[in-house]
């Protein structure tokens, strides 16, 4: 996935995502979060019916592997949304202080940016997918993309969290 060439990660992400205007001032990073939130747990629900509604394998042997790949990746996606819907951090005093480090926030933008753009690759692929007739390599090479994707996500995520929660000072 390439990274978009101009602007600020700070930027890309207001235009992408309405209302959220990041995290520098204390009283817009409850909303800023709150927005983040929202808008990646309703584009993995898109993901979700996208998944729901992926057509057969080009042939019946193939398929119980189309259907493992296609769970496999239902789970990953729920277990992310079901983590975003419900923060563990909240309370915590990146939301209270009075000014934060830039570089920590330039670190966070960077993870959000990297977590919508490793969505945004997931439904490339699940597009791509669709496209092709649907053999077994086929099918196995799309998802280890996909997979890959949603691993770059959560570890966007995790260090995001971090930053957050001020374990690791940046």
């Amino acid at each position: 996935m390439v990274q978009p060439s101009t602007g600020t990660f700070l930027q890309i992400l207001s235009q992408r995502i309405g209302g959220y205007d990041g995290y520098e001032l204390k009283q817009q990073r409850q909303e800023s979060d709150r927005r983040m939130r929202k808008f990646l747990v309703t584009y993995i629900k898109t993901l979700l019916d996208a998944l729901t509604a992926f057509p057969k394998a080009s042939l019946q042997e193939d398929q119980p592997r189309l259907q493992d790949l296609t769970a496999s990746t239902k789970r990953m996606l729920n277990t992310i949304g079901q983590s975003l819907s419900e923060p563990t951090y909240t309370g915590t005093s990146f939301f209270f202080l009075d000014q934060l480090p830039a570089k920590r926030l330039d670190h966070i933008y960077k993870f959000e940016n990297t977590m919508v753009t490793e969505l945004l690759g997931v439904a490339e692929e699940l597009q791509s997918l669709k496209s092709k007739e649907l053999f077994k390599t086929v099918i196995e090479d799309h998802f280890l993309h996909i997979k890959d994707f949603i691993d770059n996500f959560n570890q966007a995520l995790f260090e995001r969290e971090s930053l957050i929660l001020g374990n690791d000072k940046a």
